[in-house]
């Protein structure tokens, strides 16, 4: 998560969205899409070998849930110490260690290469960086969203939903408001 400190900084490119977070030179907001890779070496190892080591299934709902699980069951949440380091996919893929970012990125980065491998729109697959309320407090976090077309968003976040489970965007909101 990221840290707080005493000073303002802005991470919007337009210099327009206040925060009380980390540096910009530490927490690159305008290039943090250079973070997702879902054509990674690594990252397409993994899902060929570990997640999907038989056949890939075809449905978009599958895809999500398997990936998902694996990701609760065998990526491991490390908090950063002192300042907020943004790993490479690659790196994350390889340790299956990271904190917020890191794994959503790594998670983000697996389910864009499998839906282009099934030929799946992944439009609806977002990433988002937000204020939640743990019990650390209120810290910044990273988590996605998909939209399957039913009109309910649901929520993939593999460092706080450490059960394997994914939430309805609205229950997620109103558990960590």
């Amino acid at each position: 998560s990221l840290a707080k400190s005493d000073v303002t900084y802005t991470s919007g490119t337009d210099g327009s969205i206040p925060t009380d977070v980390m540096q910009r030179s530490v927490v690159d907001y305008a290039n943090a899409h250079e973070y997702i890779n879902p054509d990674s070496e690594a990252v397409l190892d993994l899902l060929s070998t570990q997640i999907f080591p038989n056949d890939m299934p075809t449905d978009p709902a599958q895809i999500i849930e398997t990936i998902h699980a694996y990701m609760n069951q065998n990526a491991t949440y490390v908090s950063d110490v002192g300042y907020d380091d943004w790993a490479s996919v690659d790196d994350v893929a390889v340790t299956l260690e990271g904190d917020c970012e890191d794994l959503a990125n790594l998670e983000y980065s697996l389910i864009l290469a499998a839906f282009s491998q099934q030929g799946i729109d992944a439009s609806s697959l977002q990433a988002h960086a937000a204020y939640v309320d743990t019990t650390f407090g209120r810290q910044g976090h990273v988590f996605l969203t998909y939209d399957d077309g039913t009109g309910a968003s649901i929520v993939l976040d593999p460092s706080l939903n450490n059960d394997g489970s994914i939430p309805l965007y609205d229950d997620y909101v109103n558990q960590y408001n």
